[in-house]
């Protein structure tokens, strides 16, 4: 893994972020703001972003204010929890020629903790923001952060990586982007 997060080799993987889905998260309000800081923040470091929807069917659609953020953006439906389990999305992700992914959303024990294992085995580095992912309950949260770090996969806040990239604060992404985390 690359010692510091560059914009130029970093894209943004949002996962099934869904309505039904959504309503049971812990401390689901919490997880909104970040969601859509780092959102905001991939957008104005215009990193390449991609957002996975499992089973929309039963789960329903990515919730309307993470939507509202994200558009236009094209939505990758699943069904398997990894989201290198479906060809679609694998094509996707290899199209963006990133090496370094930040991953975003629920449910950190299911689809995040498989998609970031599945990214080490695909020769990419995942970069999960602990607080902007979730599951219905802490414990399984906390459970599934500590077997990412114990496989070596870089674990970290939305702040820590947003300034990470940024890098100096003469950038001209700094302004905005410390405006957003105010």
């Amino acid at each position: 893994m690359d010692t510091f997060l560059l914009k130029e080799s970093t894209g943004l993987l949002v996962v099934d972020i869904q309505e039904k889905l959504f309503q049971k998260m812990y401390q689901k309000e919490d997880l909104l703001k970040k969601l859509g800081l780092v959102i905001e923040a991939a957008k104005i470091l215009q990193l390449p972003i991609i957002l996975s929807e499992q089973y929309p069917q039963g789960l329903g659609s990515t919730v309307s204010a993470v939507q509202t953020i994200l558009e236009p953006v094209e939505v990758f439906e699943k069904t398997t929890f990894s989201c290198l389990g479906s060809q679609a999305l694998q094509e996707a992700i290899a199209k963006k020629s990133v090496k370094n992914w930040l991953i975003i959303g629920i449910e950190t024990h299911i689809c995040i903790l498989q998609t970031a294992k599945d990214f080490l085995t695909h020769d990419l580095q995942p970069v999960v923001i602990t607080d902007a992912t979730s599951s219905r309950n802490l414990v399984d949260h906390k459970s599934a952060i500590k077997e990412m770090r114990t496989l070596g996969i870089r674990c970290s806040t939305a702040e820590t990586i947003l300034f990470e990239l940024v890098r100096d604060a003469k950038a001209k992404e700094f302004k905005a982007i410390s405006q957003l985390v105010k």
